[in-house]
């Protein structure tokens, strides 16, 4: 039987300078055997091994929580709205969802096998005020009750920035933000998607560079700012959307 040494996620939850609970270590353990599990019979994550989705799942899916609570009155996340566009395996929005007990966080995907693997994993875990939606992003985001709701979007793999901003900024509300996982290359990404952003109602906030702990490695987070409302038009039909994106249309 694999050994889970909680000390590598007790210590790396301190170097991100945040708290685990009792509760909250047991809640990761258990999504971690469920992953572990799962990824055998359907494509979840090529990460493997306890330490290695500590690391790289579930402490960079995390690193974003700062950004949370900064702009949601520190611990007080009671009522914030927050959706993970493409969560594939739940990241980030599983191990947000862990340390932000009183957010309300909507799942979206479009695989009906990763829908099911999300619902078993909010069974086990016992998750409250979390909701998993097997659709298409774009289509969601034409509905009425969805549009424009949502204080923060989170998106860890999707697809460039551009992409990601036409399909996420339409479900974000006015003054709130798009947040997106991006690696050490985002700068010519970020510079090419600069004018569909602002077509889109938002605009770049700030970037924010973190360390991975235990790696040396320097990640960066995207923080698109939601100033206006987004034209109706958005997003566009996923080929089209995929068509154009290079050329910031």
């Amino acid at each position: 039987m694999e050994k889970l040494d909680i000390e590598i996620l007790r210590e790396g939850i301190e170097k991100l300078r945040l708290k685990l609970e009792k509760k909250e270590i047991e809640r990761f353990k258990n999504y971690y055997c469920l992953l572990r599990d799962w990824n055998e019979k359907i494509n979840l994550t090529g990460i493997k091994g306890w330490r290695d989705n500590v690391i790289y799942n579930f402490l960079d899916s995390i690193s974003a929580l700062s950004i949370l609570k900064v702009n949601t009155n520190g611990e007080n996340s009671k009522g914030i709205k927050i959706i993970d566009l493409g969560a594939g395996a739940g990241l980030p929005s599983i191990p947000i969802k862990i340390l932000l007990e009183g957010a309300d966080v909507h799942v979206v995907d479009s695989k009906n096998k990763k829908c099911c693997f999300l619902e078993k994993v909010i069974e086990k875990l016992g998750l409250k005020k979390i909701a998993i939606f097997n659709c298409r992003i774009e289509e969601l985001a034409k509905k009425e009750q969805f549009r424009e709701r949502y204080d923060f979007g989170l998106c860890r793999a999707l697809g460039s920035v551009s992409f990601v901003a036409e399909l996420g900024i339409p479900l974000i509300k006015v003054g709130g933000r798009l947040i997106l996982y991006k690696g050490k290359n985002y700068y010519d990404d970020l510079k090419l998607s600069l004018k569909k952003i602002k077509i889109l109602g938002a605009e770049v906030e700030c970037v924010v560079k973190y360390n991975l702990p235990f790696t040396g490695l320097f990640h960066y987070l995207v923080i698109l700012f939601k100033i206006k409302k987004s034209d109706e038009i958005y997003p566009r039909r996923y080929k089209t959307i995929k068509r154009g994106f290079i050329y910031g249309n």
